[in-house]
This record gives structure tokens, C-alpha cells and sequence, in this order.
């Protein structure tokens, strides 16, 4: 991965403008929750967590955003982490996707 490439093309400015040009809809949510994701993993914890929730506004039921989200605030509010992996975890085991759960999600959904 190359985070430095990631921070300059995902800068606030090109984020914004991408949002004007490509709103977010049903047709990019998956593009920005990729964008929050890489930002996440390029250490831009605020700038991701800010597009994640903003995604989370305009889709809530997005189960695999509240992984997302859970993964950026680990970083930052380890409280607040574990309560959306425990929401990722509960979704997914009545999905019936229990299997298909990464086991750090359900190690810090325990999280106090």
C-alpha cells in the first residue's frame, strides 16, 4: 500500500470535490466506504472516520461500515469501537454470517 499516494489524492479538498462531482448515492457508497477504509489504514483516522459517518447518515444498515467504523475508532475511542463491533457482530450472526466474522471484531466487541 502506499499511504503517502492514498493522503495526497484522498486529501479534504479532493474528497470534496469527488463528493460534488459524485454525491454519494447507492450507485458510490461502496467507492467512499473504500475511501474511508484507505484512509483508516493510511493512519488519516479523522478524515476517515468523518466520510464513514457521514456514509453512515445516509446509510445506516451498511453492516460492513460498521466494521469500518469500529476498526477507526479503535484508534482513537476504544469505547465507542467496541460498541459498533458488537453491532457488526450481532448483525452478522443474525445474518446468519457468524462464520465469516474476523476474530478481532469479536475479541474487542468485549471491550469495556
Amino acid at each position: 500500500m502506499d499511504y503517502d499516494a492514498i493522503k495526497s489524492y484522498l486529501n479534504p479538498g479532493r474528497l470534496l470535490q469527488l463528493q460534488v462531482d459524485y454525491p454519494l448515492s447507492a450507485s458510490t457508497v461502496v467507492a467512499y466506504n473504500d475511501f474511508g477504509y484507505a484512509l483508516a489504514q493510511a493512519g488519516e483516522y479523522d478524515s476517515s472516520y468523518k466520510l464513514l459517518a457521514e456514509i453512515e447518515k445516509n446509510f445506516p444498515s451498511r453492516v460492513v461500515l460498521k466494521l469500518n467504523i469500529a476498526d477507526v475508532l479503535w484508534e482513537t475511542d476504544r469505547a465507542r469501537s467496541a460498541a459498533y463491533y458488537k453491532e457488526y457482530v450481532d448483525l452478522m450472526q443474525k445474518s446468519g454470517k457468524a462464520k465469516n466474522i474476523p476474530k478481532k471484531a469479536l475479541e474487542r466487541s468485549q471491550e469495556k
